[in-house]
């Protein structure tokens, strides 16, 4: 047993009766390196053709639709009468599918990162995984920080760094709680309970005094049914690893909210840096106090780490930032949900994971769940001075990462 397994026994029931395959083998180094190489491939082929870059620019409270509507407009002019719509109508389109396509790109990447936290965890405990990936993810928003200061000038505020801090344990504390429920849970199991953050966010607005319409007590409803199914085998036991697993979907809706009131109030690129790197730190400070590590662990679980940290943290943030500028907020609330079904899926074809007919149709009333809490919402009555125009606070547009 020795400190790579976290401590714990290679038999037992924390296994969720999923087979012991002892130290990770090639065949599963090998699924994650190809899972990898087309993670690349999808973000080296699609974000050129794209133009990422450009679209960060300073005026990120305008939204998407606006931006195009004046652009297409003022073309408008130079084409004859009568097709002036139809033009406007074509670029509108094509801007949402592609955004929509940088959504999805964005939910794979999200999903499928709970296969590498997983295979990550046989050579790092949970506290290094967690330090190194958000280490990786901050270094790749350095760059944008340092285009977008160019012309804005000073991005960041004394009072910001407070917010930061906030924002970054509140992270610390939620990507944590995941990280350690894996170790006794399954990637598939992970996906769907931690997609209950969207659930639990409106329940927690009340605390602000927005109560739940229709649809968010039948979301959650339909959704604590599915827990049942996923994660209750027999009698009202809950599992040791989904039970990690849904605190931390509280603390994520938590998370939401921070970053909803924050997010307004200061550069998109600074908060996520600066949330990024406290984690970074706190996870990794964690880890020098209770957890070993060996730098032959950090060298077996490279591949993991970069993928975790390179395309789930750091591009999978770009893309939500730049796609939902464009995509209309109920095709955003339908592609983030394929973040669970990516995990499951990726949890099958690599890890092996097999799902009985009880667990399945628990996903998939959980997904309904939280397709109906985001699809069947009332229209909020915030001052507009608070929440910038096409942003709806209690929506996915902060999910985790």
């Amino acid at each position: 047993d020795g400190p790579l397994n976290n401590g714990l026994p290679d038999d037992g029931p924390l296994n969720n009766g999923l087979p012991d395959d002892g130290p990770p083998d090639n065949r599963k180094s090998l699924d994650i390196q190809i899972l990898a190489g087309i993670g690349i491939w999808l973000d080296i082929r699609i974000l050129p053709a794209f133009h990422i870059l450009p679209l960060i620019g300073p005026d990120r409270h305008r939204t998407g639709r606006q931006s195009c509507r004046n652009t297409v407009w003022s073309r408008a002019a130079e084409t004859p009468p009568g097709t002036g719509w139809i033009r406007e109508r074509g670029a509108m389109d094509k801007a949402i599918v592609k955004s929509n396509l940088l959504l999805l790109l964005a939910a794979f990447f999200w999903g499928t990162t709970f296969v590498a936290q997983r295979i990550g965890m046989d050579a790092l405990g949970p506290l290094a995984f967690t330090g190194i990936r958000f280490s990786l993810g901050t270094l790749v928003l350095i760059p944008f920080l340092f285009r977008r200061r160019r012309r804005r000038g000073n991005l960041a505020r004394r009072w910001s760094l407070a917010g930061m801090a906030l924002a970054g344990l509140v992270l610390c504390l939620g990507i944590n709680l995941q990280q350690f429920g894996l170790v006794y849970t399954t990637a598939a199991n992970a996906a769907f309970i931690t997609s209950l953050y969207v659930v639990i966010v409106p329940f927690l607005g009340l605390l602000l005094g927005h109560v739940p319409g229709p649809g968010g007590w039948l979301g959650a409803l339909v959704a604590v049914v599915g827990l049942y199914f996923l994660s209750v085998p027999r009698g009202l036991s809950l599992a040791p690893g989904d039970g990690l697993v849904l605190l931390s979907a509280v603390v994520w809706a938590v998370h939401v909210i921070v970053i909803a009131w924050l997010s307004p109030r200061m550069d998109s690129y600074v908060l996520a840096a600066g949330q990024f790197s406290v984690c970074a730190v706190v996870s990794l400070a964690g880890a020098l106090l209770f957890e070993p590590i060996p730098l032959a662990g950090v060298a077996a679980a490279a591949i993991p780490l970069l993928y975790g940290g390179l395309l789930s943290v750091g591009a999978g943030f770009t893309l939500q930032v730049v796609a939902q500028r464009r995509s209309p907020p109920t095709h955003v609330a339908v592609i983030m949900s394929l973040e669970a079904v990516f995990g499951a899926v990726g949890g099958w074809l690599v890890l092996r994971e097999i799902l009985s007919g009880r667990q399945i149709l628990g996903c998939v009333l959980m997904l309904a769940g939280v397709l109906v809490t985001q699809l069947w919402q009332p229209r909020l009555r915030s001052p507009a001075s608070e929440v910038p125009a096409g942003v709806d606070p209690y929506s996915s547009a902060s999910a985790p990462v």
